[in-house]
């Protein structure tokens, strides 16, 4: 059976309307494959409209429109926001009921390569979904994802709710630059780390080293004139106490961050209840309501150098509470968590491994 796969954009057009331009892309997508209007079983229409004011190309929130058509009767219509530069999508449509469809943008270009076109950048996946027909109800509904999909989903949710971020940050100079080397490559050998050779095409990274449910990595950022020692520990965080006592008594500490936080997996509607959960937990500690500043936030709490943030990813439902320190607080561990137990009590949280990490004291 012939494949049907495209991921061109056969309609651009921008459109004026009475407040500011903006950018509307789609493509109709017919079954069976080689199918044209007269003979088509269905009609797929995808259309994808760019933030207004803006270029299609920046990184901005996209409404996504998908519907499909059986002539002139609507069996199926879904609308999605995306955030993404320019967002494309790649359509597999072999059999009536396996309709999948995979919205992607390029990320940066390979470093070192002469650009031609799209063929050296690299593809970032940004949103999945599949559909298959429903016999019974002659329409279609949400592919079920299979057993093992789902594991995995849940596995890598309940790792990412044990990461605790570490990052450190030195003044670039060629003495510090030698002096951190030498310190972490210490550190590493005492803690039984692997060493790594870094990621190509990754600009500035000067050294990597790794264990399991751990990660050691020394990044330059010419930008800042900083050099920076970034942690990311799944495991009982003694590694990278250990590792941040050793490494802020050094000289030419220009700045520090530390970051954990609970994803949950939730529907539309519970951003706003999941704030209602938060905000007496960060009055408690007397961080108080600040301005939005990401574009998936939907709440901030803070004060100088800690924030708590509750970010809604939509594309998946996911929401995220994360809780950022750039000041090395003595309260981080007991926010934290607070805020586990709390979201735990409500049912939402997941964050399985997380509680009593003591952090908060290095």
């Amino acid at each position: 059976m012939r494949k049907l796969r495209t991921a061109s954009l056969v309609l651009m057009m921008s459109i004026v309307s009475a407040c500011r331009m903006y950018t509307s892309v789609g493509q109709t997508v017919r079954y069976p494959p080689g199918s044209d209007y007269a003979s088509a079983q269905f009609h797929l229409v995808i259309g994808v409209d760019g933030a207004r004011g803006r270029a299609y190309a920046d990184r901005t929130l996209k409404s996504v429109h998908v519907t499909i058509w059986k002539g002139e009767t609507k069996v199926l219509e879904r609308q999605y926001r995306l955030a993404a530069g320019s967002l494309r999508w790649n359509v597999t449509w072999n059999t009536l009921d396996d309709l999948r469809i995979t919205f992607f943008e390029y990320g940066n270009p390979v470093s070192g390569k002469d650009q031609a076109g799209d063929l050296t950048r690299v593809t970032r996946q940004v949103f999945a979904v599949a559909f298959t027909f429903d016999k019974t109800a002659m329409s279609f509904v949400e592919a079920p994802a299979p057993v093992a999909i789902v594991d995995q989903i849940a596995q890598d949710a309940a790792r990412e709710n044990k990461r605790y971020i570490v990052e450190i940050y030195f003044e670039d100079s060629a003495d510090n630059e030698v002096r951190i080397l030498r310190e972490v490559a210490s550190l590493a050998g005492s803690h039984d780390l692997q060493s790594k050779a870094p990621p190509a095409g990754l600009v500035g990274r000067l050294a990597e080293w790794s264990a399991p449910d751990f990660s050691l990595a020394v990044q330059r950022y010419d930008s800042l004139h900083q050099v920076a020692v970034e942690i990311q520990d799944y495991g009982d965080r003694k590694r990278a106490s250990d590792f941040a006592g050793r490494l802020r008594a050094l000289p030419g500490v220009a700045r520090t961050r530390r970051c954990a936080s609970v994803n949950v997996r939730s529907g539309p509607q519970d951003p706003d209840a999941m704030v209602q959960i938060v905000r007496p937990i960060a009055k408690e500690y007397g961080l108080t309501q600040m301005d939005k500043k990401g574009m998936f936030t939907v709440a901030r709490f803070g004060t100088e150098g800690l924030h708590v943030t509750v970010d809604f990813f939509e594309s998946d439902g996911t929401i995220r509470v994360s809780i950022e320190d750039f000041s090395w607080h003595s309260e981080f561990a007991d926010i934290e968590q607070t805020l586990r137990s709390g979201l735990n009590a409500d049912g939402r949280g997941h964050g399985a491994g997380g509680g009593g990490h003591g952090a908060g004291g290095v």
